[in-house]
């Protein structure tokens, strides 16, 4: 997790200024402020990015630009529109099975939070409107692979469109809880680099 990075982050900021310190460069006062200084901006900044999107787009502020820039994000954008993507093909799934007919389902299972994914997914449905195949919607959806395709295609021969659903999307989202876990694993240690980075940069300005 992110706990020891947090506190080697603490003890890079707690060691920073104690060169002056120790030269008597400034005050103890001096060194406790710029020690909460760099623990409080920092946690601010964290809070007010977990918590400013979330309350804005419960009050519809801004929901757009946010929504465009969640998924303008490197790395991060295209891995969560593509879980997005999976999670509704597996709740479709759900629903088929469940017996609910295919326009309902579709409808229901759109539950993004994110506006511009929702709109695309809805939008994608129009064919169902028209008494079209459950394929024929999906083939709408945006950077839906072939895969995809091919497997409702194939459950809709077989008339099991709900399983094979099912079984892709399952196999699709173990792929993508993976690589989550590869970020969780390398992130800690990007940080360690950046850590070392700024705290070597520090002393030695601090020694100057």
């Amino acid at each position: 997790g992110l706990l020891l990075p947090a506190c080697v982050y603490m003890t890079a900021v707690m060691m920073a200024p104690l060169p002056a310190l120790a030269r008597g460069d400034i005050p103890v006062f001096d060194y406790l402020l710029r020690c909460a200084g760099g623990v409080f901006w920092p946690l601010l900044i964290f809070a007010c990015l977990r918590k400013v999107p979330a309350w804005l787009r419960s009050h519809g502020v801004l929901t757009g630009p946010l929504d465009e820039l969640q998924l303008s994000v490197p790395i991060f954008g295209p891995w969560y529109w593509q879980r997005e993507r999976l999670v509704f093909i597996r709740l479709l799934a759900l629903l088929l099975g469940a017996g609910v007919p295919a326009q309902r389902a579709w409808c229901l299972a759109n539950s993004a939070q994110n506006q511009r994914i929702r709109g695309q997914i809805e939008d994608a449905g129009a064919p169902l409107l028209r008494g079209g195949r459950m394929s024929e919607a999906l083939a709408g959806v945006d950077g839906l692979d072939a895969t995809a395709l091919a497997v409702a295609q194939t459950g809709e021969a077989s008339g099991r469109l709900d399983e094979a659903l099912r079984q892709y999307a399952d196999a699709a989202l173990a792929v993508s809880r993976r690589h989550a876990q590869g970020w969780a694993t390398w992130l800690p240690r990007l940080l360690y680099v950046l850590l070392a980075v700024w705290l070597g940069w520090q002393l030695v300005a601090a020694a100057r």
